[in-house]
């Protein structure tokens, strides 16, 4: 289902299109909120929270083909209720001994924190 037929169906709460965003959409905001959060529980939380949120203001979206930016803007601002400490370590590697671009993936993560 492309996006505007996504967010009609939402805003007219057929019961099928929660399910039909989250599966369009979920893996890029997950990975969004990882990022963020560096914690898969922390991320998993504001993932759920983006989809409550989304669904219960999806009336306020006045372009349905700008639902992709709204999400992660929403997702954002539920990050931001849970952002970790700087110091606080990813809870997955970032990077492992025996991955041949280990030292880039050090490097890449270092320059994004």
């Amino acid at each position: 289902m492309d996006d505007h037929l996504l967010v009609e169906a939402l805003r007219d709460r057929d019961p099928d299109a929660p399910a039909a965003l989250y599966n369009a959409h979920a893996d890029r905001l997950y990975a969004y909120c990882w990022l963020q959060l560096r914690n898969r529980d922390a991320a998993q939380v504001a993932l759920r929270e983006t989809f409550l949120v989304a669904d219960a203001h999806i009336g306020k979206l006045r372009d349905p083909e700008r639902i992709v930016p709204w999400l992660f803007a929403v997702a954002r601002l539920e990050c931001g209720r849970r952002l970790p400490s700087r110091e606080q370590a990813p809870d997955v590697p970032v990077a492992m001994h025996d991955q041949e671009d280990v030292d880039r993936r050090i490097i890449a993560w270092r320059a994004v924190m």
